[in-house]
């Protein structure tokens, strides 16, 4: 009977995580697909075929490129900074009981912060060009490398942390 056949697809999918994620992406676009040809105002949202098709002439475009390429160096610093930054706050604060007892609050206050909301104070701090996308980049990736640090200064032993420090 189909529901029996129904029940076993979704019985083998529960067993096998990568392909019930597979589906349900697979899932996503096929639904997609149809709304964005019956529902959908197509200069709104278009069906993901169009933009399959449309894509090889966007990727000719020169500006495009170029627009990608600045997008792509934008991130690259940003990270690069974000990791290098936490890993030094985080190494510092991580090391020492008292500084992570009496720092790790502030660093979790500031990370609590809705990054939107002082999106505005980048803009106004460093300009609309790639300084202030570089620096709204890093205060978004420099709190988990912090935390992370932190977190696995926790589990290292005290021999390694004076070694550390010694270094």
């Amino acid at each position: 009977t189909p529901a029996r056949g129904a029940r076993g697809l979704l019985a083998r999918l529960a067993a096998d995580a990568p392909s019930a994620r597979l589906a349900v992406v697979a899932l996503v676009f096929v639904v997609w697909e149809i709304l964005g040809h019956t529902v959908f105002d197509k200069d709104f949202i278009s069906p993901p075929s169009a933009i399959a098709l449309a894509l090889p002439r966007v990727l000719k475009d020169p500006a495009i490129l170029w627009a990608l390429a600045l997008s792509f160096y934008q991130l690259v610093v940003a990270f690069v900074l974000a990791l290098i930054g936490g890993v030094l706050i985080g190494a510092a604060v991580g090391l020492k009981r008292f500084a992570t007892k009496s720092l790790l609050p502030l660093i979790l206050l500031a990370y609590s912060i809705p990054q939107v909301t002082i999106l505005p104070l980048f803009v106004l701090w460093f300009g609309v060009d790639s300084a202030s996308k570089i620096a709204f980049g890093v205060s978004h990736g420099v709190f988990p490398v912090i935390l992370n640090v932190i977190r696995s200064e926790e589990h290292t032993s005290e021999l390694q942390s004076r070694g550390l420090i010694s270094y």
